[in-house]
């Protein structure tokens, strides 16, 4: 069962549900930058991160992800009404995609599982070398 990681203050219940219909395995977590051990001990395959927390900002968190703790694994930044700016800030900052809500479900699974697959075919290469 492949396993996401939902960075959110609200709108949780929804997500989750949203996923584990689809047989994802779902964790939130709310205060990233608290909980750093939880990424020191990562084995999840896709972060879900909203854009603007309470704190702090998704951007903030995908660098701190990408570059200090350096993950590697595809994450998605999403948020109310994303702007192209938006889109753009979050695809420089590391984000592998960038949507907007409301989320359209269809959209949001087929780029979880775009994300997913891509991140499994990379590992079964690398395996083979």
């Amino acid at each position: 069962m492949k396993k996401i990681l939902i960075i959110e203050h609200e709108n949780r219940t929804c997500l989750k549900r949203i996923f584990e219909k689809e047989n994802l395995e779902v964790s939130v977590l709310t205060d990233p930058l608290n909980n750093e051990q939880i990424f020191r001990n990562f084995n999840y395959d896709i972060i879900l991160c909203r854009i603007y927390l309470k704190n702090l900002d998704g951007f903030f968190i995908v660098k701190w992800l990408k570059e200090t703790l350096l993950l590697s694994i595809p994450i998605i930044l999403f948020d109310e009404d994303c702007t192209y700016r938006e889109f753009r800030r979050g695809i420089e900052c590391g984000a592998d995609d960038v949507i907007s809500l409301p989320i359209d479900k269809t959209k949001l699974l087929l780029s979880l599982k775009m994300r997913i697959n891509k991140i499994s075919i990379l590992k079964e290469n690398k395996i083979e070398k």
